[in-house]
C-alpha cells in the first residue's frame, strides 16, 4: 500500500527500463491504480527481462483499457514472469480474452492468482483456461477462490486438465454455484492417472454428502494428492464423511494433510475416521478444529489409534505417523495424552515412536509389566527385548531408573514372579546332579 503518485510510475518505469536492474518482485497491491498509471508502467515493463513477481491485487480502478495494456505487454519475448497475482480486480471478457492470448503464448508462468475475479462471465471463462492444454504451460499453481464459477467452469477444467502436465495446486473455495454436475465432471481430474496435481483447496464450496462422496470415490485410487482443504462445508452429514473415510484406507494414498476444519463432524464421525487410520502410513495432519461436537469419545477413538495398549505388538502397530489434529495455537482443545502421542510422532523417527510408546505403555518404572511376555509371537520378541536393551536415560519422564541400567536388566530382575522355585530339592543318583525344581509359568 504505497499509493505511488504518477510521477512514482514514470521513475518506477524507468527502473523498470534500466538493463541493469536486479528487480525480480514488484508488488503494487491495493494502489488506487488508475489506467493512465498502467500505460506508464507497461512501458517500463515492455524491455524488462528480470521481473519474476507482479502483485497487481486489489486495483479496482483499472479498466479493460489498462488490462489489456498490461497483458499485451507481457506477451513480449524477453519476459520471464513465473508469478502474477490479479486477486480482487474487476477484468470483464474483453479483457479475459487479452489475459487468455498472453497465457496461451506464455511459457515461464507458474503461478496465477485470479480469486475474487467475479467479472467474467461464463462464455468467456469456460476458454480462459484452454491455455491449460497448451504443450508449453508451465503453470503450477490457480488460484480461484470466489470467482463466482458454475458447473461449466469444473467441467471446462476437467477437460483442460487431461494432457496437463504442471498445475500442481489448485484453490477452487468458496465457488458456491457449483453443484453436483460440476464436480462430477471434476472429479475425473482426479481419477486421471496422468494429472500431477498436489495440493486441492475445496473449503467453502457448499458441499453436500452426493458431492464429497463423489470426490471421495474419484480419490480411492488417486496416489498424487497430498494435500486436501474441505474446512467449512457444513451441509455434509455424518454419512458423507464416512463415505469420504474410504480414501484414508487407501494403501496407495499419498494425502499428508487434510483440512475439515469447521464441519458438522460429530463422534461416529471422528470414529469412523480414526478406524481408517489404523494403518495409514501417510497422513501427518487432520485438523479438526471447529468441530465443536466432537466429545470424549471421539478423542477416545484416536488416542487408541495413536496407541493401542491392549498388547505390546498393538501399540507396535499403532499409528506413529499422524503428527497434527489441529492448528498449533488450538493445541489446548486436544486432551492431555493425545496431544502427548502427536509429540511422540512429531519428534521421533516411526521406530523411535513406536519404543517410547511401548516403553510407556509396558515397561515404564512404576508399571514393569512382564506379563506382557505372554504368548508374545516368538518373531516380535527380539525387536521388543532390542528395545529394552536400550539405555534406560532416553526419556526421563517415561523411565526414571537413576542407575542408568536398561529395561532389560530391570525385566530380567523382575523375572522372579515366573518362576516358583520349590524349596525342595529334586536329587539324582549322582552326587553331583543336584538340581533345582523350576517351573515356568508360560
Amino acid at each position: 500500500e504505497n499509493r505511488i503518485g504518477r510521477n512514482g510510475y514514470a521513475v518506477l518505469a524507468t527502473l523498470l527500463q534500466n538493463p541493469n536492474t536486479e528487480l525480480h518482485v514488484l508488488v503494487l497491491a491495493d494502489n488506487e491504480i488508475d489506467d493512465e498509471r498502467v500505460v506508464v508502467l507497461a512501458t517500463g515493463l515492455t524491455e524488462n527481462s528480470t521481473l519474476k513477481e507482479l502483485d497487481l491485487s486489489k486495483n479496482p480502478f483499472i479498466t479493460e483499457i489498462g488490462w489489456r495494456t498490461i497483458f499485451v505487454t507481457l506477451k513480449n519475448p524477453v519476459c520471464i514472469l513465473e508469478k502474477l497475482f490479479l486477486q480482487e480486480n474487476r477484468i470483464n471478457d474483453a479483457a479475459g480474452d487479452s489475459l487468455a492470448d498472453f497465457l496461451t503464448n506464455n511459457s515461464t508462468l507458474k503461478a496465477l492468482d485470479l480469486s475474487c475475479c467475479r467479472d467474467i462471465t461464463v462464455a468467456r471463462s469456460r476458454s480462459l483456461f484452454e491455455f491449460l492444454r497448451s504443450p508449453n504451460c508451465k503453470l503450477e499453481e490457480l488460484h480461484l477462490l470466489n470467482t463466482g464459477f458454475s458447473d461449466d467452469v469444473p467441467i471446462s477444467l476437467a477437460h483442460s486438465l487431461i494432457n496437463n502436465r504442471s498445475l500442481r495446486s489448485l484453490d477452487l473455495s468458496a465457488n458456491c454455484d457449483i453443484t453436483k454436475i460440476g464436480w462430477t465432471a471434476f472429479s475425473f481430474i482426479l481419477l486421471n492417472p496422468h494429472t500431477v496435481l498436489e495440493n486441492l483447496c475445496l473449503s467453502s464450496c457448499g458441499m453436500n454428502d452426493e458431492t464429497v462422496s463423489s470426490i471421495a470415490n474419484a480419490l480411492t485410487n488417486n496416489c498424487r494428492l497430498r494435500e486436501l482443504r474441505l474446512s467449512s462445508n457444513n451441509d455434509v452429514t455424518a454419512a458423507g464423511w464416512e463415505a469420504f473415510s474410504t480414501v484414508l484406507q487407501n494403501p496407495n494414498s499419498a494425502l499428508e494433510k487434510l483440512d475439515l476444519q469447521s464441519n458438522s463432524i460429530n463422534d461416529g464421525t471422528m470414529i469412523s475416521t480414526a478406524n481408517s487410520l489404523v494403518k495409514n502410513n501417510k497422513l501427518k495432519e487432520l485438523l479438526l478444529d471447529g468441530n465443536y461436537a466432537i466429545s470424549a469419545n471421539g478423542w477416545a477413538a484416536f488416542s487408541r489409534v495413536l496407541c493401542n495398549t491392549s498388547s505390546i505388538i498393538a501399540t507396535y502397530h499403532s499409528n506413529h505417523i499422524l503428527q497434527k489434529l489441529c492448528q498449533e495455537d488450538m493445541d489446548i482443545e486436544l486432551p492431555e495424552d493425545i496431544r502427548s502421542l502427536l509429540v511422540m510422532n512429531r519428534e521421533y523417527s516411526k521406530r523411535q515412536a513406536a519404543r517410547q510408546k511401548i516403553i510407556k505403555t509396558h515397561f515404564s518404572c512404576s508399571h514393569m509389566n512382564i506379563l506382557s511376555f505372554v504368548e508374545m509371537e516368538s518373531k516380535i520378541m527380539p525387536f521388543v527385548l532390542m528395545l529394552m536393551a536400550q539405555n534406560c536415560s532416553m526419556n526421563a519422564d517415561m523411565m526414571t531408573c537413576g542407575n542408568g541400567f536398561s529395561l532389560l536388566y530391570q525385566s530380567v530382575q523382575n523375572m522372579a514372579s515366573f518362576f516358583d522355585l520349590s524349596s525342595d530339592a529334586n536329587y539324582s543318583d549322582g552326587p553331583r546332579a543336584k538340581r533345582r525344581k523350576v517351573m515356568i509359568d508360560w
